[in-house]
């Protein structure tokens, strides 16, 4: 964006490994409809703003009985137990901190490549959510994807309804996702085009 007075203010610079941006950097977090592709909410403010906190200002448009799919920086256990207190599903990738062998040893194996397992909260997250609503502990699925070479793909899900939600239907949702991406992206080049061309 221009290095404009107004613009600094409002975003910011951003520190990067060359050293401080030459323009201020917003951070945007897009909710979409997947359904219709469209944008139903989004969030804008400065790079150091969070995600997270962007995607929490809009949970209002998750309509119970919804999936949410995100990537792992969204599947906290704060998120995943919040929007199943709101009859939301997630579908998600395994934080990278969470062990899948650790968890499998813990659960209880319902299908091929499938098992239930628990996530536990720490106290130390229970102090830091400071919300007495949050479970103790969360019970979901735990999904291995193959991808060949590129190794394996553990997908988290709230939802439990295997009849209706097959392991194969939770991974075309959370492959279907990456398409959105792409597209998002695709338009903002367009739009960057259209702009540059007037």
């Amino acid at each position: 964006m221009p290095d404009t007075p107004e613009l600094v203010e409002a975003f910011g610079y951003v520190d990067t490994k060359h050293g401080p941006s030459r323009f201020p950097v917003a951070r945007i977090t897009f909710m979409i409809r997947a359904g219709v592709q469209a944008v139903c909410d989004y969030r804008l403010g400065p790079y150091r703003s969070s995600e997270v906190a962007h995607f929490r200002a809009m949970w209002q448009h998750l309509r119970r009985g919804s999936i949410c799919i995100a990537d792992e920086y969204f599947g906290s256990f704060y998120n995943l137990a919040k929007l199943r207190q709101r009859a939301v599903g997630v579908v998600c990738e395994l934080h990278h901190r969470r062990d899948a062998d650790k968890l499998i040893a813990k659960g209880r194996k319902i299908g091929a490549s499938e098992w239930i397992v628990p996530f536990e909260l720490s106290s130390q997250r229970r102090k830091e959510y400071d919300d007495p609503s949050v479970p103790q502990r969360l019970r979901v699925r735990l999904i291995r994807v193959p991808l060949g070479k590129k190794g394996t793909l553990w997908l988290v899900t709230t939802v439990l309804d295997r009849k209706r939600y097959s392991r194969l239907s939770i991974m075309r949702l959370y492959r279907d996702r990456w398409g959105i991406e792409t597209r998002i992206g695709s338009r903002s080049e367009e739009h960057t085009s259209e702009l540059q061309s007037h």
